[in-house]
């Protein structure tokens, strides 16, 4: 008995699904890992430091660009102090991108601005994230 064209159908149609999901779950679970060892380059990043009062905007210094950490934050670093940003959508962050940020009458970082992520290798958008407030991390001498 030959198979007809509507089960030849739903039989490649089910193995692509089946590819689909172990693919989707291979990412999400590269995504969690991604997020797990950003949350320990964060604590890292700030132990021994005490948290400040939430800043709405930040001044970027030239020679002090905006750093990604992969899955968690964005943060910037001036003399004693790192300011980081847990952005909306911070899984999709990856330190691998190029930020595209664009200054619109101010040439501060302020929380609801938007920034582009851009593929490193192609220059394709990647995905856009919010800012939120910056919080200041100082080390205390």
């Amino acid at each position: 008995m030959r198979p007809n064209k509507a089960s030849i159908i739903f039989a490649t149609t089910g193995l692509a699904l089946m590819i689909s999901g172990c693919a989707t779950g291979s990412n999400s679970a590269a995504r969690a890992a991604a997020e797990e060892r950003g949350q320990i380059k964060l604590a890292e990043l700030t132990e021994g430091r005490t948290a400040g009062e939430p800043l709405r905007c930040v001044s970027p210094h030239t020679n002090q660009p905006l750093k990604v950490i992969d899955g968690t934050a964005l943060y910037l670093k001036r003399g004693n102090t790192i300011y980081v940003n847990v952005p909306s959508h911070p899984a999709s962050l990856d330190d691998d991108d190029v930020l595209l940020i664009e200054y619109r009458g101010t040439s501060q970082l302020c929380r609801n601005q938007p920034i582009k992520m851009l593929d490193r290798g192609s220059g394709f958008l990647r995905g856009f994230i919010s800012l939120n407030d910056f919080v200041p991390y100082k080390k205390m001498d």
